[in-house]
C-alpha cells in the first residue's frame, strides 16, 4: 500500500519555491520517465519574478568603482520614463579573459510584475564623485572625417558646427564628454539645409 501511495504522489508535481511557470515542454498524457529507464525530459520551467536578477558585464576600466550594496538605476525600453531602483547584489571579483569585463549581479524589486525574465535593460551605476554628464539625443550627432559633431544654435540664432567627444552611447541618447556646455541648443535631425552661418528659428 505504501508503494502504491508513493506512485500516486508522482502524479502531482510540486515546485521547490513560489513562482510562475515560464515554459511547458510536456503535454497532458505524455509518459514521464523517472530517469532510470532512459533520458529524462524537462517538464516545466519555473521562475521567481518578485525579485529580478540582472547580469551586467562591467568593463575593466570601471570595475574599481563597483561594490556590493551600490545603488543602481534600471531602465527598459518597454517602460519609457520609468526608473527601477536596484542594488548590486554580488560581483565576480574576476574578469573574463576574453571580454575583459567583470560579471556583476544586481537585484531589483519587481513586486509590481512590470519586468519579465529575459528582458534587456540599461543599467546605470551610481558612483561616488561621478560628474553629471551632458546628454543629447542621438539624432543630433553627425559623423564626419573629423569625428562626431553637432549643429549648435549660437548668438543671433546662427548655426555653428562643433566637434564633440562622445562618452557613453545610450542608444537613443549619447553622453557628451567634451565640446558642449550645459544649456546650449543643438539641432535635431540636421539636413543638408543646415550649414555653418545659417540663421534659424527656434521653437519650444
Amino acid at each position: 500500500m505504501a508503494r502504491l501511495f508513493q506512485l500516486k504522489d508522482f502524479a502531482k508535481v510540486t515546485a521547490p519555491f513560489d513562482g510562475v511557470v515560464t515554459s511547458r515542454t510536456t503535454d497532458v498524457g505524455t509518459l514521464i520517465n523517472s530517469g532510470n529507464g532512459g533520458p529524462s525530459k524537462e517538464m516545466f520551467r519555473v521562475a521567481q519574478i518578485d525579485i529580478i536578477r540582472i547580469f551586467v558585464n562591467v568593463p575593466q576600466a570601471n570595475v574599481s568603482a563597483i561594490h556590493p550594496g551600490q545603488a543602481v538605476e534600471v531602465r527598459v525600453p518597454e517602460r519609457p520614463g520609468r526608473v527601477f531602483p536596484a542594488k548590486v547584489d554580488s560581483i565576480a571579483n574576476a574578469l573574463d579573459a576574453n571580454a575583459r569585463a567583470m560579471l556583476v549581479i544586481c537585484k531589483v524589486d519587481n513586486r509590481e510584475r512590470l519586468l519579465y525574465p529575459g528582458m534587456y535593460a540599461q543599467v546605470k551605476f551610481a558612483t561616488p564623485g561621478a560628474r553629471s554628464a551632458i546628454v543629447i539625443p542621438g539624432d543630433t550627432v553627425m559623423m564626419s572625417k573629423a569625428g562626431p559633431r553637432v549643429a549648435v544654435v549660437g548668438e543671433g540664432k546662427v548655426i555653428h558646427f562643433r566637434t564633440i567627444a562622445i562618452g557613453n552611447d545610450l542608444g537613443a541618447e549619447v553622453e557628451v564628454a567634451s565640446g558642449l556646455a550645459a544649456g546650449e541648443l543643438v539641432v535635431s535631425n540636421p539636413t543638408d539645409a543646415i550649414r555653418d552661418g545659417v540663421t534659424v528659428e527656434t521653437r519650444k
